[in-house]
C-alpha cells in the first residue's frame, strides 16, 4: 500500500503522522495484550464517529462520486477499503452493491474441473474454454 503525498504542508504532516502510526502498527510497536488477542488503539481522527450509517460514510470516504465513476478502472485501482476478516469484508461488498443500479448478476468459476462421469450432461468445454 503506499500513501500519496499532499502538495499542501499541513497534508504532508498530517500524512507523515498516519504513515509513521501505520508502520507502527505493522511492527507491533502500539499493541496492546489482551488475554489472547491483541488490541490496536485507532486515534480519534481516524474513527467514524457517526452513529447513523457509518458504513455509508466509509464508503463515501474512500469511493468519492462512486456511481459517476464506476465505469472508470482507473477510479478503483487507486482506492481500498481494507478489514480485518473476512466477514467484514462481505458486509462492506454486500453494502456496495447495493448501490450499484440494475439487477446482479452472479458469474460463477472453477479452477479445476471433474473428470468424474457422474455428471455426463456438464460439459467439460463450458469450464476451460477461453473467452477472446
Amino acid at each position: 500500500m503506499r500513501l500519496l503525498m499532499s502538495s499542501l504542508d499541513q497534508d504532508e504532516g498530517e500524512m507523515k503522522i498516519f504513515a509513521n502510526w501505520i508502520l507502527d502498527v505493522g511492527n507491533g510497536n502500539i499493541i496492546s495484550v489482551v488475554g489472547d488477542e491483541s488490541e490496536v488503539k485507532i486515534p480519534d481522527d481516524l474513527l467514524i464517529t457517526t452513529t447513523d450509517d457509518p458504513l455509508s460514510h466509509l464508503v463515501d470516504f474512500a469511493y468519492p462520486n462512486l456511481l459517476q465513476n464506476m465505469s472508470d478502472y482507473r477510479y478503483f485501482q487507486s482506492r481500498a477499503i481494507l478489514a480485518p476478516t473476512l466477514k467484514s469484508v462481505e458486509k462492506v461488498n454486500d453494502f456496495v452493491l447495493t448501490i450499484f443500479p440494475g439487477m446482479e448478476k452472479e458469474y460463477l468459476s472453477s479452477d479445476t474441473t471433474c473428470q468424474a462421469d457422474e455428471n455426463e450432461d456438464v460439459k467439460q468445454e463450458w469450464f476451460t474454454r477461453v473467452s477472446k
